[in-house]
């Protein structure tokens, strides 16, 4: 990623990028959750730095970046169907400083259905790092509304 375009991203998020967040991607397809958290976090006030950060992190220069930004909505996040494992498994795993159990990285269908296990995760993780915390409840809970994740981690 070009410097100027780093900078600028770093400076909306108000931290700097992570190895994961900066990882290259062939595609928009081949984005990992952790690329997605960062758009989220630009897109609606910010298109053209969340433009300029996906020119940095693909690969595939035909890319259509611009329509990707302006038709972003989290159903991007939410609306596809969840796959076996987490796909910010290492940056749990990371800022947990160990492996997670099998049981921990079970999909539910709701903050309701969340085993024992699952909320001592997240409670660790917003200890630690509440937006890890929040992107694992995504990981593990599809369709969950951001306000919906936010009361939960309040209440953890």
């Amino acid at each position: 990623m070009e410097a100027r375009y780093r900078e600028a991203v770093e400076c909306v998020l108000g931290r700097t990028l992570t190895d994961e967040e900066l990882a290259p991607a062939a595609s928009l397809d081949a984005l990992k959750m952790t690329h997605l958290f960062v758009v989220q976090q630009l897109y609606k006030t910010e298109p053209i730095v969340a433009m300029n950060y996906l020119r940095g992190v693909i690969e595939d220069s035909r890319a259509p970046i611009r329509t990707h930004i302006y038709e972003f909505s989290e159903t991007l996040i939410y609306g596809a169907p969840p796959k076996r494992a987490l796909r910010a498994l290492d940056l749990y795993e990371n800022v947990l400083g160990g492996k997670l159990d099998p049981s921990e990285t079970v999909h539910r269908s709701s903050l309701a259905e969340l085993s024992t296990e699952q909320r001592a995760v997240a409670r660790e993780l917003t200890e630690r790092d509440r937006d890890a915390a929040m992107l694992y409840l995504v990981d593990v809970v599809w369709g969950v509304s951001g306000a919906e994740r936010a009361r939960f981690i309040a209440t953890l």
